[in-house]
């Protein structure tokens, strides 16, 4: 019997599935292996860490990721799993996994709004109409980075009450540390993190008004423009505002058809189907 290793790698960390002989399902977390991350210390950290894992080292490996739809990052990648013993690795871009996960083998258009954002057309594993994606830089509207870039540009400039700063500043930090944190080495990070961080603060109406203004911006460049009038959502930002989001598609009349934090249990059992 076959042993099976699957992994759906975003901007921030990757989600795995190994798939025992007995059919048993095993999920854990890692880093995000964007290949931003990629390094000769990236390399040999992950080769400690496949040794003290379960694994074993001939197992199937389908490995999912973003910023690996390029022929020579799916080559660099394959390169290093048979560095760490992996010896039957495939790779494929994240949007393929988002895609079979919602779709397997229909068609419709999806949305993945996490730590960035993009919109394509799902076909039975193919891809196509690709639309933002850009990265954080030049695009990732409707994002978590985007929402963090919108509100602390709100925050830092004074657009808030006192009362509003203040209680954000005691969940964030000061405003020297949040220049500090934005500039650092994990600004991304942080950036695409303050959502989460902003806690039960984020139902109040100055907070909620640039989430919509976020949503709106993603709608209006993506999805209007391009009359796409249904879409399926993946990404931690697209699950839990997914009420706003729904406001806002129905508004323009775009119907949200699901959302899926993370595709990794749905993508296992789309996998699964089909190896056996």
């Amino acid at each position: 019997m076959k042993t099976f290793l699957i992994a759906d790698s975003g901007g921030t960390k990757t989600n795995w599935c190994f798939v025992n002989v007995k059919k048993e399902k095993r999920f854990f977390s890692t880093q995000s292996f964007h290949p931003s991350q990629w390094s000769d210390e990236f390399k040999n950290q992950l080769h400690e860490f496949w040794k003290s894992e379960n694994v074993p080292f001939d197992t199937t490996v389908t490995f999912y990721g973003a910023g690996c739809s390029t022929i020579s990052n799916k080559e660099q990648l394959i390169s290093y799993f048979r560095f760490w013993g992996f010896l039957n690795v495939t790779v494929e871009s994240d949007l393929v996994a988002a895609g079979k996960a919602l779709y397997d083998k229909e068609k419709g258009f999806v949305a993945i709004l996490g730590t960035g954002s993009v919109v394509f057309e799902y076909n039975n594993g193919n891809v196509s109409n690709q639309i933002g994606g850009l990265g954080y830089l030049i695009g990732d509207e409707g994002s978590g980075y985007y929402f963090g870039h919108l509100f602390l540009n709100n925050l830092l400039n004074d657009n808030f009450d006192l009362e509003l700063s203040e209680n954000v500043y005691s969940k964030i930090g000061t405003r020297e540390a949040i220049l500090k944190k934005v500039y650092g080495k994990d600004g991304k990070l942080f950036i695409s993190s303050i959502a989460l961080l902003l806690g039960d603060l984020n139902k109040l109406d100055p907070i909620q008004d640039i989430h919509i203004e976020n949503v709106q911006l993603f709608v209006l460049k993506h999805l209007i423009s391009k009359d796409i009038n249904s879409i399926a959502i993946v990404g931690s930002y697209g699950y839990y505002f997914q009420n706003l989001i729904f406001e806002v598609l129905s508004f323009h009349q775009i119907d949200l058809i699901d959302t899926v934090q993370y595709p990794i249990e749905e993508l296992t059992d789309c996998l699964l189907r089909d190896a056996f």
